[in-house]
């Protein structure tokens, strides 16, 4: 698991080609899934990746994610052979720190 900043855009990559090059750049139905959810929307950065940006502007702070990605069929044919996660959390709130 990995902390990742409460604004980060969320990529998933892909070993093999997923979309024609001629679809990098557009919106994509849901890659993968969020544990909480997370409205936003997805997009095609290449033929392997694909981006999440969340609809509002930051994450939730202190929280753990788990993304899941339940099936994906590449241009090859290929298919995952069963669901595949991962996970990352936002870092904790800060208090600023008081200066004497």
């Amino acid at each position: 698991m990995g902390e990742v900043p409460a604004e980060s855009e969320i990529r998933v990559g892909l070993a093999e080609p997923m979309i024609a090059v001629e679809h990098v750049g557009d919106a994509s139905t849901a890659v993968a899934t969020f544990e909480p959810p997370i409205r936003g929307s997805w997009r095609w950065l290449d033929t392997r990746v694909a981006a999440f940006t969340a609809q509002a502007p930051r994450l939730a702070q202190a929280t753990s994610y788990k993304v899941t990605v339940a099936s994906a069929k590449a241009l090859s044919g290929a298919v995952l052979d069963g669901p595949v996660t991962g996970t990352f959390a936002t870092p904790p709130i800060s208090r600023p720190t008081r200066r004497t």
